[in-house]
Parts: C-alpha cells; sequence; structure tokens
C-alpha cells in the first residue's frame, strides 16, 4: 500500500516539506466559531429542557474557549 501511495506522489512530482499544515488562522477561526456555535445550541437545549448544569457546563466551555483563543491570538500577533 505505502509503495502505491509513493508511487502515486512520485508521478504528480510532490516533494515533502517541513512547512506546518495548521498555518491558516481561518481555519482555525472557523473551527472555533463552529464550536462556540455548537456550545450555544448545547446551552440553549439545556435551558429548554430543564437541565441547568447542562447550561452551565456549556457555558463555562464556551467562555473558557473564548479567553484560550483570545490569549493564543495575542501571543501569535505579539
Amino acid at each position: 500500500m505505502s509503495r502505491i501511495i509513493e508511487a502515486h506522489a512520485y508521478a504528480q512530482q510532490f516533494e515533502a516539506s517541513h512547512e506546518t499544515v495548521d498555518g491558516s488562522k481561518d481555519i482555525n477561526a472557523s473551527a472555533i466559531l463552529s464550536f462556540l456555535a455548537l456550545m450555544f445550541i448545547v446551552a440553549v437545549a439545556g435551558l429548554f429542557l430543564n437541565l441547568p448544569i447542562v447550561t452551565l457546563i456549556a457555558s463555562a466551555v464556551a467562555l473558557g474557549t473564548i479567553i484560550t483563543a483570545a490569549v493564543k491570538n495575542a501571543q501569535y500577533n505579539a
């Protein structure tokens, strides 16, 4: 199997590099926004289902995500 993959890569003139795959901030931002949207849906569902613990946990996770993203963004821009 590995030889087949290597043959395809060679045929397409693939050259390996040491660049990071996750260098795009746009992809990371959309993933964070998607996660926050999911946490918002879970928190609202907790309200409608009368499960305050679910709402509290989802809100805490979302708040932690926002704080972490802000800190990482500040470190990235510094």
